[in-house]
Formats: structure tokens, sequence, C-alpha cells
């Protein structure tokens, strides 16, 4: 996974080969016509962009999500969201946002949320 700044996404459903572009790091993110809030002008990012296949997953996330802490200050993670997904890879996309939401409901409990929380799944037939 590649943490990001900005996605934008143009999937051509015609050619079978959707192409994904994500900025990590430009004055202009792609697609976007205005600086996104909170992002500082002197980073440099740097486009990535590649072509998925059917089967493949594509998530994306706040830092809210993976830096959500439970009662002994430990927070979801990275490796946690990974394995949950890579676990139940074979539910359709909008069972797998939900099984998501359950499991940091459950390990936070009844802790706070000091950020929010944004999870898209989308899953490339």
């Amino acid at each position: 996974m590649v943490p990001l700044t900005a996605f934008a996404s143009d999937i051509d459903i015609q050619t079978s080969t959707p192409v994904n572009n994500f900025d990590n790091s430009s004055e202009t993110p792609t697609g976007f016509y205005k600086e996104p809030i909170g992002v500082e002008k002197t980073t440099t990012y740097k486009d990535i962009q590649f072509t998925v296949s059917t089967g493949d997953i594509i998530i994306t996330y706040t830092d809210g999500l993976v830096e959500a802490l439970n009662s002994t200050g430990k927070q979801y993670s990275l490796d946690r969201l990974s394995n949950l997904v890579k676990t139940n890879s074979k539910l359709p996309g909008k069972d797998l946002a939900n099984l998501v939401k359950t499991d940091i409901k459950k390990f936070i409990g009844s802790e706070v949320l000091h950020d929010d929380q944004t999870l898209l799944v989308v899953k490339i037939q």
C-alpha cells in the first residue's frame, strides 16, 4: 500500500485496463484544481500510475482510519487493515467496507475518535 495525498482515477471499462493516478506530492495534485488542505507547498510529491487487472482491490483511506486508538493507546494500523482485506478479499466491495468499519469499532471499543475516517473499496471485475 502507498500513502497518498490525493487520489484521482480514470477507469476505462472498454479496454479492461483501468489506469489510476495517485499523487503523493505535487503542487497541483492529479485531477484536482485547488491545493488540498494541510499540504505544504514546499513538499515534493511523485505521481504514481499503474494499471489494474480483474480481481484487484483498491483500498483508499484517510489516516484517521489506521491511526484510530484503542483503550491502551494502540493504533488500528495498516498491518491490521491489510490483513483483514487479504483474508476477506473474496467478499463484495460493500461487504468488505462494512467489515472494516465493524472491525475498527470493535478495536476502539468505547474510545473517542480524534480524526475523521474515510474508506473507499474498489474491486476490479
